[in-house]
């Protein structure tokens, strides 16, 4: 049986990779912050603020690159 591979287009590769390494290091870099917040608002605020960096780092163009391909993706598994 042949697996039909699904991946974007080139230029996208290049765009989102770039984005996803650097939504990924903004998430990674906040992460021990949160952990070692003195408190649950501190945390609060630092997750804020992390999510912030990420939208502004283009998490949107991220995510609209990709998400066609993971609900193609959930398709060939017959996932609905």
């Amino acid at each position: 049986m042949s697996e039909k591979i699904i991946t974007l287009n080139e230029g996208a590769i290049k765009n989102e990779g770039i984005i996803y390494t650097d939504i990924t290091e903004i998430w990674n870099n906040a992460v021990p912050e949160m952990i070692m917040a003195a408190d649950e608002t501190a945390a609060i605020a630092v997750y804020n603020n992390t999510v912030q960096q990420m939208k502004d780092a283009g998490l949107q163009q991220y995510l609209d690159a990709v998400a066609p391909n993971y609900y193609q993706k959930k398709e060939l598994m017959g996932i609905k």
